[in-house]
């Protein structure tokens, strides 16, 4: 039975989640031409997308951590993984409330984008000292950088911060 288990476990983080990310990411998009239409079903694409691209982010934030049998194990590298995902959750969430004018906008964004900004330095410290990282942090580092972006824009927005 546990080999049933992590078998699932593998095909939903390897096979399943970056399927479904990618579909999430172009309702997104197509939520947001809409948006910038005026058309009335941009809402619930927004819903749709950004809230499943959250859920994904935040599972991706618990998947197994590649791992070569030649490094050596580093306690921090699972901890700065975990809280980039999770962070892109909180940032992509902040973003939904910014576009759909929620309650709260203010506070999930800032606060998704600040811990985020704060696991991508760590992280980016943890690969200058050990390359090796790099095999485990190149997609959170890409997925950070590119929605710590969207996010800062989304504050501009807010005039949280002028630029």
């Amino acid at each position: 039975m546990d080999n049933q288990q992590a078998g699932f476990a593998q095909l939903l983080m390897k096979t399943i989640l970056p399927k479904v990310q990618l579909i999430a990411i172009g309702i997104c998009v197509i939520g947001f031409v809409l948006l910038f239409m005026n058309n009335t079903g941009a809402e619930t694409l927004l819903r749709a997308g950004l809230s499943t691209l959250a859920g994904c982010y935040f599972l991706l934030g618990f998947a197994p951590l590649p791992s070569s049998p030649d490094s050596k194990p580093n306690l921090y590298l699972p901890v700065v993984y975990k809280v980039i995902y999770i962070a892109l959750a909180v940032a992509v969430i902040g973003i939904l409330f910014v576009s759909l004018k929620l309650e709260g906008a203010d506070t999930m964004l800032l606060l998704g984008c600040g811990v985020l900004t704060l696991g991508l330095l760590i992280s980016a410290i943890m690969v200058v000292i050990n390359h090796d990282n790099l095999g485990v942090l190149k997609k959170p580092l890409l997925n950070g950088i590119a929605l710590l972006m969207i996010g800062v824009y989304f504050i501009n927005k807010l005039s949280l911060i002028s630029f």
